[in-house]
C-alpha cells in the first residue's frame, strides 16, 4: 500500500497531470524506487486506483500460472 513521505523529496510537477504542485503530496510504494508527486488529492486517488488495479492483475496472473 502506498505511504506518504515528506514534501522535501518532491519534484515540482505532478506525475499524473503535469501541473506544477504548490503543496505536493509525495507517495512511495514498496515496488517503485522513486517517490511519486501529486498536485492534489484527486490526482493521487486517480493514480492509486490504477496502481491497485495493476496490483490485482499481477496477483491474478500468478494464481493462473500456479
Amino acid at each position: 500500500m502506498p505511504f506518504e513521505l515528506d514534501k522535501s523529496a518532491a519534484k515540482m510537477r505532478c506525475n499524473v497531470c503535469g501541473r506544477i504542485a504548490k503543496d505536493p503530496i509525495v507517495v512511495k510504494t514498496c515496488c517503485v524506487d522513486h517517490p511519486v508527486t501529486f498536485c492534489s488529492r484527486s490526482c493521487y486517488q486517480k493514480w492509486k486506483a490504477g496502481w491497485m488495479r495493476r496490483q490485482e492483475q499481477i496477483a491474478d496472473r500468478r494464481r493462473r500460472l500456479l
